[in-house]
């Protein structure tokens, strides 16, 4: 490895928040490991609530330096391996864990998202663990000091609930109690306020209502938060997984391959600038020209054919695809007004702080 890895902790208070979209989101560039919720197969006394923080910081540790035969209780199965290492994609070496130690000591970002722990139990990482001392037992002269950065990802309480009560029956008790839900909410709050100064440019804060309206605004700031290229392969994530093209617009990049390309010419915009039907009289387009548009159209067409078919098949309850019949605010409409006046009463200072109207 050429470099230390990046290591990227995504943290939420509650499920149905978006976290699944921004894990993958952070873990799409091809030099990728990701970790989806290793505290899944932890001991179910521990599932919810009750996950020690001490043995919860030490799993972590583990992981981000890729010592999975350390924890091998983690990884019972076969089952739980496909469940938890969801990048590289296709690793077809599952079986044997000293394979996916070296696979993983080889990476260059280290993704994790966990819906199951709180801030106040996952900050202490910033402060109280030594990531050099952990990067060396990986390699003998590491070339650069390794990054820990944590982002904590928020969304409005009351789409929180209203998401979780539209497949009621999959969640426990807990996790659809308005008061609970908020709790979670404002000792996270308290948490990201209690932290140091020297440590707030390891930590930032994402609504998850940001990455719909702006998706690849927020894609751009939290990659340079984290330190992370944006590559071709974070790009495709964005136009595949977002409903509204208005929402965003690619940049222009200095080396376009050609399925970036494509990309950009997809947009409506683009493609009525550079249409002959556009083009003044004295502008004229040679034969060639209006050859290479014709093909130009009828493989954005194709394209974007596959990509709503893709979108369309990927459109579930768990799925990361944006639902174009789904607005940010339906709660407004769905959430009976008893259960939003304890909520919002529940969660006001949060509501207020996270400006959540």
């Amino acid at each position: 490895m050429s470099q230390a890895p990046v290591c990227v902790l995504v943290v939420a208070p509650s499920h149905r928040t978006g976290s699944s979209y921004l894990g993958e989101l952070l873990a799409s560039p091809r030099s990728s490991v990701y970790f989806f919720e290793p505290l899944w197969y932890f001991p179910t006394y521990e599932k919810i609530y009750h996950v020690n923080s001490d043995r919860l910081r030490e799993v972590i540790k583990l992981l981000f330096t890729c010592q999975l035969t350390s924890i091998k209780y983690i990884f019972p199965d076969l089952q739980s391996r496909k469940f938890i290492l969801r990048r590289p994609r296709g690793l077809s070496t599952l079986q044997d864990l000293d394979v996916i130690e070296r696979i993983c000591k080889a990476s260059e970002v280290r993704v994790m998202k966990v819906v199951r722990a709180q801030l106040y139990q996952v900050l202490p990482l910033l402060y109280t663990t030594n990531w050099s001392a952990l990067t060396r037992m990986e390699e003998e002269i590491p070339s650069h000091s390794p990054s820990f950065k944590l982002i904590y990802l928020i969304r409005d309480p009351r789409a929180i609930l209203t998401s979780i009560l539209e497949r009621e029956m999959d969640f426990s008790p807990q996790r659809k109690d308005p008061e609970l839900l908020c709790e979670t909410i404002l000792q996270d709050l308290q948490a990201l306020k209690a932290l140091p100064r020297q440590h707030h440019h390891s930590v930032t804060v994402v609504r998850y209502e940001d990455m719909v309206t702006d998706a690849v605004g927020s894609a751009q700031r939290l990659f340079r938060f984290s330190n992370l290229p944006l590559t071709s392969e974070v790009y495709q994530f964005l136009l595949d997984h977002n409903k509204d093209r208005s929402a965003f617009s690619l940049p222009t990049l200095r080396y376009a391959s050609p399925t970036q390309t494509l990309f950009r010419r997809a947009w409506p915009s683009l493609i009525r600038q550079h249409s002959p039907r556009n083009a003044t009289k004295a502008n004229k387009y040679s034969f060639s020209h209006l050859i290479l548009y014709k093909n130009q159209v009828y493989n954005v067409k194709k394209y974007m054919k596959k990509r709503r078919k893709r979108m369309e098949s990927g459109y579930t309850y768990y799925s990361t695809y944006k639902r174009p019949n789904k607005p940010i605010d339906r709660w407004k409409n769905e959430l009976n007004q008893e259960t939003r006046a304890r909520l919002e009463e529940a969660c006001g200072p949060a509501l207020q702080e996270f400006e959540y109207n």
